[in-house]
């Protein structure tokens, strides 16, 4: 019982970690295009 339970805390930790990741990749992804649209936008104001 007690070593089921230890795989059970392992897992989620493991998956706590890899949702924040891909969690992290997605605010990154989504920042990055915030950031191209604004580049974009000074190009189009600047040139």
């Amino acid at each position: 019982m007690e070593k089921v339970q230890f795989v059970n805390i392992l897992c989620n930790k493991k998956y706590s970690i890899l949702s924040h990741s891909v969690l992290k990749i997605k605010n990154t992804n989504a920042l990055y295009l915030i950031f191209t649209k604004i580049l974009n936008l000074h190009t189009l104001f600047f040139y």
